[in-house]
């Protein structure tokens, strides 16, 4: 699941860049550079461990927390 979600993190990139964005928002190339480098960095650090639990907790266990912390999130926004 975090590799569609990835994939379509990555893709909309790809897409702001053909399409004027950084322009638009008045940030150079290195700067869109240092952004991607830290959606990357942050995969790294977050999906070891994420990974380690989900050996340890079990699919079932883990997905549901994430899903319950992902909805909880989205509903406080409201």
């Amino acid at each position: 699941m975090t590799d569609i979600a990835e994939e379509l993190d990555r893709g909309n990139m790809a897409n702001a860049i053909t399409d004027d964005f950084m322009e638009d928002i008045g940030i150079s190339q290195d700067q869109f550079n240092v952004g991607q480098q830290m959606l990357s960095l942050g995969i790294v650090l977050f999906e070891i461990p994420s990974n380690m639990i989900l050996y340890r907790v079990g699919p079932g266990k883990w997905l549901t927390l994430q899903l319950f912390l992902l909805v909880s999130t989205g509903v406080s926004m409201i």
